[in-house]
């Protein structure tokens, strides 16, 4: 169980885009690619990566056919599975999640698998504090964020974030307020 002892976590993001993008592959002009990397703060500062996840933000209307672009380099299942059923070919969400969320959604942001390097931080709770940084950080107000895990993960997704299903999809607007997570006096029952 986590305690606020414990609860001492930061995140550093990356972003990775080619510096000329006319010239760049297409997957790389179509996508931004930011690494995010979620750091345990010990006592005396020091950081420790506790764990790691992909997130792309689709540039809409920067390829030709977004899922050759996210074909190109291999990139990942959920990301593919994405641009093949949930974005039309300029990488626009398709017309149903705009009216399952209510809000007006045209920025896709995928985040990929989270991966904990340290066994010992993995928690559901972190998981989803996680996601939440992620989105209020990248987030603007018209982003749309896939979210991993299916159905499997989706109890943790819509208590933390309010996420929703849209057909086989788990997804969050930036638009829409965030619940209270974790809310108060139930730290340990997060994980």
């Amino acid at each position: 169980m986590l305690t606020e002892a414990r609860l001492s976590y930061a995140l550093r993001i990356t972003l990775r885009v080619p510096l000329l993008r006319e010239t760049a592959d297409p997957s790389d002009a179509a996508l931004d690619h930011h690494l995010v990397e979620l750091l345990h703060v010990n006592d005396q500062g020091e950081e420790e990566l506790a764990a790691r996840a992909l997130v792309y933000r689709v540039r809409r209307f920067e390829a030709e056919d977004i899922l050759k672009a996210a074909d190109a380099d291999g990139y990942t299942e959920l990301l593919e599975h994405v641009c093949d059923e949930a974005l039309d070919r300029d990488g626009n969400p398709h017309a149903s999640f705009s009216e399952a969320l209510g809000e007006v959604c045209c920025d896709p942001l995928i985040l990929d698998r989270i991966e904990f390097v340290q066994p010992l931080h993995d928690a559901p709770m972190l998981r989803a504090l996680m996601a939440r940084g992620i989105l209020d950080t990248l987030g603007r107000g018209m982003e749309i964020l896939f979210l991993p895990g299916g159905a499997r993960d989706f109890p943790i997704w819509e208590r933390a974030l309010g996420a929703i299903r849209v057909g086989e999809f788990t997804v969050v607007s930036a638009a829409l307020e965030l619940p209270e997570f974790p809310p108060r006096g139930t730290l340990g029952d997060c994980n």
